[in-house]
């Protein structure tokens, strides 16, 4: 009797007969990749499926807290990623606001600088106006003073006075006395108006140099000298004036403007 044996599936690696295995040759044929397991691989399988199963739970335990863990890792990270995003945008509103305000801030910067300068050119036309009036104030002051140097008393100035207009009295004559280094101590005469003054400074040009000789003054002979009381501003145009005048070039002095300027640049 033919015995038909095949490779069994199993691990074993073993040969068995159709007859032992209780499997008939029909069912072998029609059966394609039929599987059986001889007693040792059935007992070894079950209990690798037992094994696998025992694992098995232990490993979906291990896996699902893992996959917990991760949600809420992934929670965590989504909480951080939505608090970090609306961080951004309040950075970049504030950024955005900032930026609008710089440039109201440029704007009014400017603005404060066209308003400085308007502001300045504004005191410096007042201030011009203010000495420019103040100026004036003090020329009008002096319109009815004279400055004499050479007398040494009130009464040979009220004799020089009188000598140069012979209408004066003593009581329209009062002097004051400046302080000076200079050994001929000067005086400011002040007359009752403009018109007084104007003629003493005439009559003192008429006659040329002034000293106590052909003043009938008595003492040493001295010379004396009557000029303007000019303001602060114009006896320092004066003095330059006397600085420039031992040079080769000829200066006079402009009324206009207060300015000591060379004669070859007036304008006629």
């Amino acid at each position: 009797m033919e015995q038909k044996i095949f490779l069994a599936p199993g691990k074993c690696g073993g040969w068995a007969h159709l007859g032992c295995t209780n499997i008939k040759k029909e069912d072998a044929i029609q059966i394609k990749d039929f599987k059986w397991f001889c007693s040792k691989c059935e007992e070894t399988d079950s209990e690798r499926s037992s094994d696998e199963e025992i694992l098995g739970d232990e490993a979906l335990k291990t896996l699902h807290k893992r996959m917990s863990k991760n949600r809420k890792k992934s929670k965590a990270f989504n909480e951080v990623a939505m608090s970090t995003e609306d961080m951004f945008k309040k950075i970049i509103n504030k950024i955005t606001d900032l930026e609008q305000e710089n440039k109201c801030i440029r704007k009014g910067n400017v603005k404060l600088k066209l308003d400085a300068q308007e502001l300045k050119i504004e005191v410096s036309s007042l201030k011009h106006k203010t000495e420019s009036a103040a100026f004036t104030a003090d020329l009008k002051s002096r319109e009815k003073n004279v400055i004499l140097m050479g007398a040494q008393s009130k009464e040979e100035i009220v004799k020089v006075s009188k000598n140069l207009n012979s209408g004066l009295d003593e009581e329209d004559i009062e002097v004051r006395s400046i302080p000076s280094k200079s050994d001929m101590k000067p005086f400011i005469v002040t007359f009752n108006d403009k018109d007084t003054s104007d003629k003493v400074l005439l009559k003192r040009k008429d006659r040329g140099n002034l000293n106590s000789k052909n003043m009938h003054l008595e003492g040493v002979e001295r010379n004396i000298y009557i000029n303007e009381d000019s303001p602060i501003e114009v006896q320092k145009l004066l003095r330059k004036a006397r600085e420039l005048r031992d040079t080769q070039r000829h200066y006079c002095f402009e009324n206009v403007d207060c300015s000591v300027l060379p004669k070859c640049t007036l304008s006629l």
